[in-house]
């Protein structure tokens, strides 16, 4: 059956709240080359990825680019073939932003563990099904009211892992040395399969039960941050 959880959104303060930023796409086929200055397309490009990529991945990419933008070249063309989900889990009344303005929420799912270890040591024996899904509903319920807007949505996170497999040319090359440290400088095309990792915000609104989207956004690869986990 469906889960219910009933939230008194907090009273509204004046103003209008900020608008939800409109869902955008976009493709991603690049040729770097450091000589290629275009500042429209940089400022097109950065505007891209603040939609497209979660701000600890783009970190990582931009501390790289600056620690290596005058002895490394790199060149990389991808094309995506096909994708599969790998896995998707919902994390009910919390999201990275959450956490971000409240650093203590971080911890609430294994809150929700501990309550239940300590359930079990109280009563000496294995909580029963119905027992464990009480005590995680009434910890979701004190989390939901935690982090309900004040216009009155309670907000939550889908995660997906997803597979995808591409035409790829890839190759880096030393300037100092003049050689080509890792790829293939010919430019040959290999299949490879990227594990990337999704999020996408969800509100849903406690009075109406109506559900608003957010956007996905890509939050990790490969493990380059492992996993980019917010919640544990």
């Amino acid at each position: 059956g469906k889960i219910k959880v009933r939230v008194k959104p907090k009273s509204k303060s004046k103003g209008k709240g900020k608008q939800r930023k409109e869902e955008r796409g976009s493709s991603y086929d690049e040729d770097e080359d450091e000589d290629d200055d275009d500042e429209n397309e940089n400022e097109n490009s950065r505007a891209e990825l603040e939609y497209m990529m979660e701000r600890h991945l783009r970190g990582l990419y931009r501390a790289a680019r600056e620690h290596a933008r005058h002895s490394l070249r790199v060149r990389l063309r991808m094309s995506p073939e096909s994708s599969r989900i790998e896995s998707m889990m919902v994390l009910p009344c919390l999201t990275r932003d959450h956490v971000e303005r409240t650093p203590s929420l971080r911890h609430s799912y294994r809150d929700i563990w501990k309550r239940l270890m300590r359930r079990e040591q109280e009563t000496g024996r294995t909580l029963k099904v119905r027992e464990v899904a009480a005590t995680v509903m009434e910890s979701l319920q004190d989390l939901a009211e935690r982090t309900v807007t004040e216009d009155g949505f309670v907000e939550s996170t889908i995660v997906a892992q997803v597979s995808v497999r591409c035409r790829e040319v890839f190759c880096v090359w030393d300037l100092e040395l003049d050689e080509v440290v890792q790829g293939d400088p010919l430019g040959k095309v290999n299949d490879v399969t990227h594990l990337v990792r999704f999020e996408m915000p969800v509100r849903m609104n406690v009075e109406t039960a109506e559900l608003e989207q957010g956007s996905w956004q890509i939050t990790d690869w490969d493990d380059l941050l492992g996993g980019n986990i917010w919640f544990l």
